[in-house]
């Protein structure tokens, strides 16, 4: 009997003396380099994609046969052991599951454990445009402490948004709060283990999600008002600049009407004699500032003409004048 209870008490003790595979299995922290992949996991290398640009249509609602749900070690590259063209939803994980909260990326690895512990992961292309990013960041928080978010970039400019459980795909390029809303409490606690332990992965944690205290009550996943976008300054373009200069001119020419026909003399108070198109000799009445605007350029046509002829009778003039004086002094 003493010997049944020295074996007992050895095995309990080894137990924590020495470690567990698992632990040194993953510890969410040791060769996770072996899951990223640099900036473009996360990071938009080109031009971000403009909302005007993304056709507008229905989301993909899809469910997928699961996969079974094995832990695999650090030392194994997992990426190649889900389908390509499938958001990675169930089957093979790491040990670590990801920290609830949002983080700049997440490996599959990562967030399907999370999914099999009853966690929603929203996801969402680097370059998706950034209204639609802030919407969906609103719609993870008020859903669930239970959320990652982060991004992913396997989606596509046609769905650059998507919401996963466990099993299940939801991918959209508009959102509808109250539609997601309803998709995820209708698979909510679903998955095969509901565990609310908080993970272990954090290598890109932006902002840590907590559970709710005890005594507060909130309600699962509820619908939110999408925040209005801001607007953005209209940028400055050749039409702009063609419009301004067209009003400056229209102002210049109607200020040198206004001065050169000396318009304000037709107040009463005022010498009209020097206004010289307000009043039509031949008509005997007044003119319009329109009809003034009108005739104002054969007005400068004329009043050049008249110049020049007034230039060239001085001229002559001055000749006639110096011949006379030249006979005079013969």
């Amino acid at each position: 009997m003493k010997h049944i209870i020295y074996i007992c008490v050895l095995c309990f003790l080894l137990n924590f003396i020495i470690p567990t595979t698992e632990t040194f299995c993953d510890d969410g922290q040791t060769n996770i380099e072996i899951d990223l992949h640099g900036e473009s996991d996360w990071k938009c290398l080109k031009t971000s994609w403009s909302l005007n640009n993304i056709t507008k249509s229905p989301p993909s609602k899809k469910c997928y046969p699961l996969q079974g749900g094995s832990h695999v070690c650090i030392d194994n590259v997992i990426d190649s052991l889900y389908p390509k063209d499938v958001i990675p939803n169930s089957g093979p994980h790491r040990t670590v599951w990801a920290v609830y909260g949002e983080h700049k990326y997440v490996p599959p690895g990562r967030f399907v454990h999370n999914l099999e512990h009853g966690g929603v992961v929203f996801l969402y292309h680097p370059c998706a445009p950034v209204h639609l990013i802030e919407t969906l960041r609103n719609v993870a928080k008020t859903c669930t402490w239970k959320h990652v978010f982060a991004a992913y970039r396997n989606l596509t400019q046609e769905f650059p948004l998507a919401v996963l459980m466990y099993g299940c795909v939801y991918k959209m390029n508009r959102i509808n709060s109250t539609d997601i809303s309803n998709w995820v409490r209708a698979r909510a606690k679903k998955s095969p283990e509901d565990d609310n332990r908080q993970g272990g992965y954090n290598h890109s944690l932006i902002e840590l999600s907590l559970p709710p205290v005890i005594h507060e009550k909130q309600e699962f996943c509820p619908a939110v008002p999408e925040p209005t976008p801001t607007p953005t300054p209209t940028p400055r373009t050749d039409e702009a600049i063609w419009a301004v200069g067209s009003l400056v001119f229209i102002c210049a020419i109607l200020i040198a009407a206004v001065c050169y026909t000396k318009l304000w003399r037709s107040k009463p108070g005022y010498d009209n004699s020097g206004a010289k198109l307000w009043h039509d000799g031949n008509a005997g009445g007044s003119m319009s500032v329109a009809a003034v605007v009108r005739k104002l350029p054969h007005m400068m046509k004329s009043k050049m003409k008249n110049t020049r002829s007034a230039a060239s009778s001085s001229f002559y003039t001055r000749i006639e004048d110096n011949l006379s004086s030249s006979e005079e002094e013969l």
